[in-house]
C-alpha cells in the first residue's frame, strides 16, 4: 500500500486554489470519547504540531522514536476510525470487506505509536488488536463484539492518560481531529482512478477516509460544550462544514460515481481548519 505523507496543521496555507474553490461549495458498539471532566495538568501544550508521517508509514515500517502528543492522539483516532467503518461493514454483513479496517491498525498505526505508549502512560494493546482481527476473519459475531469491547475499554484508558497530560484537553482534541481530517483527505484522494476523478478505484481508501471523518466529528462533539464556550460561531461553522464534508461518503460502500472530487474535500477540510483555529486556543 502506498506511503502517506502527513500534511499537518497548516493545510490552509497549502491548499491554495482547492480551498478557495471549496469555499464556494461553501457505530453502535463504538463508545463516544468522553468529554473532559477533571482539571488538566499542564504537561504539554495544545499547540503541538510537529508530527511527521501520515497514517504514516503505510509501508508498515515503524517510525523510530516517540511521536508528538498530537500525532499520538491522532493515531488513536485513526484506529477508532478504522473500527468505525469496519463495524459499519460488519453490520451490513460484509465481513470480508471489513477485514482491512481491523488489519490496518496493526500494520500501519500501532507499530508507529508503540515506542510512545510509555511516554503517554498508555498500556500496550497490540494483543487485543490481533484477537479482534481474528474474530473478524472468522466472522464470529459474538467473539467480535466481546473483542471490540475489550479494545474500546483499553482505548478509553488511553484517553484518560492523555487527558491527564493536556493543558487544554478540548483545544487539543480539536487539533487532533483536524489532523485526522488531513489523513482523511489523503486517503480519499488515493481512492480515485488517476485517469478519471469521477471514479473510485480503491474502496478501502474511500472507507478509511469515511471512518476518519466520522471519528473526527465525534471527537468534536464530545467537547461541544467547552468548544461552544470558546467560540460558538467558530464551532457552528466547523459543524456546518463537516456536514457538507460528509456528503462525499453517502454509504460505506463507494458509489459508482463519486459525489465529491478530491479537491473539493481538501477545500472543505481547509475551511474547517481555518474556522477551528479559535477552538484550538
Amino acid at each position: 500500500m502506498r506511503r502517506k505523507i502527513w500534511l499537518g496543521v497548516g493545510l490552509v496555507a497549502m491548499s491554495g486554489a482547492a480551498g478557495a474553490g471549496a469555499a464556494g461549495v461553501t457505530p453502535g458498539a463504538l463508545p463516544a470519547v468522553p468529554a473532559h471532566t477533571a482539571a488538566a495538568k499542564q504537561v504539554w501544550p495544545v499547540a503541538d504540531t510537529k508530527a511527521p508521517g501520515g497514517e504514516g508509514g503505510e509501508s508498515g515500517a515503524p517510525v523510530a522514536g516517540t511521536v508528538s502528543p498530537v500525532q499520538f492522539y491522532r493515531d488513536i483516532g485513526l484506529i477508532r476510525g478504522h473500527f468505525r467503518v469496519g463495524d459499519e461493514l460488519i453490520k451490513l454483513g460484509r465481513w470480508d470487506d471489513a477485514v482491512p479496517h481491523f488489519l490496518h491498525p496493526i500494520e500501519e498505526v500501532y507499530a508507529r505509536i508503540a515506542p510512545s505508549l510509555d511516554t503517554y502512560k498508555a498500556a500496550p494493546f497490540d494483543a487485543s488488536l490481533k484477537v479482534l482481527l481474528q474474530t473478524v476473519k472468522a466472522k464470529d459475531a459474538g467473539a467480535y463484539a466481546a473483542a471490540l469491547a475489550t479494545v474500546n475499554k483499553q482505548l478509553l484508558a488511553v484517553d484518560d492518560a492523555m487527558r491527564a497530560k493536556a493543558a487544554d484537553w478540548d483545544g487539543f482534541a480539536v487539533r487532533a481531529a483536524v489532523a485526522m481530517l488531513t489523513s482523511a483527505s489523503e486517503d480519499y484522494a488515493g481512492a480515485f482512478d488517476a485517469a478519471d476523478k469521477s471514479k473510485i478505484k480503491n474502496p478501502v481508501e474511500y472507507q478509511d477516509s469515511r471512518g476518519f471523518v466520522w471519528q473526527a466529528e465525534q471527537m468534536l462533539e464530545a467537547s461541544s460544550a467547552k468548544l461552544q464556550a470558546k467560540s460558538a460561531p467558530a464551532y457552528a461553522a466547523v459543524r456546518k462544514a463537516i456536514v457538507e464534508l460528509k456528503a462525499a461518503w453517502p454509504d460505506p460502500m463507494p458509489p459508482d460515481k463519486a459525489v465529491m472530487p478530491p479537491d473539493a474535500v481538501l477545500g472543505l477540510i481547509a475551511r474547517i481548519e481555518l474556522k477551528a483555529g479559535k477552538l484550538m486556543q
